[in-house]
């Protein structure tokens, strides 16, 4: 998991964790990515650290593990079901987000339709009006009627 995923799951800001891993209380392996080096952290690795009772020192999560009943790994499922219902609320509202640009775009081509037919009958009334000039200088009756009005 990233640092990211890793302070989620434990409740805490990812530099929180970068300190942690660079004080050497949360194992990580540093991996060189095209950005940078990044860390990447096991599942275990966060239970330990959750789990940690180092003399002096109060566990992690204390109260969340002693409401669970079955201690740090059931803290860190219920965070990560937490992610995943979050996850899916945010799939349903781009499913309906998506749904509506949907109408909207449907809505607009057939804005953009009408507008094209009303166009191209405005257009095809030009063009009719040019003819029937053009045909009427043409004849020499119509020429002479041009001339005289």
């Amino acid at each position: 998991m990233t640092v990211r995923e890793a302070a989620q799951a434990l409740g805490c800001h990812p530099s929180t964790v970068r300190r942690w891993i660079q004080r050497g209380k949360l194992k990580a392996t540093q991996v060189d990515e095209p950005f940078g080096p990044t860390y990447i952290i096991q599942p275990r690795d966060v239970q330990a650290f959750l789990t940690d009772e180092t003399p002096g020192r109060k566990p992690r999560d204390a109260s969340d593990a002693s409401q669970s009943g079955s201690g740090s790994g059931a803290v860190v499922e219920g965070r990560l079901l937490q992610r995943i219902a979050a996850c899916q609320a945010a799939i349903d509202t781009l499913a309906a987000t998506q749904q509506e640009l949907q109408e909207k775009v449907e809505r607009i081509l057939n804005i953009l339709e009408l507008q094209e037919d009303a166009h191209r009958k405005s257009r095809d009334e030009q063009l009719t009006s040019i003819l029937k000039t053009i045909q009427e200088l043409k004849h020499p009756r119509s020429a002479r009627r041009l001339i005289w009005r």
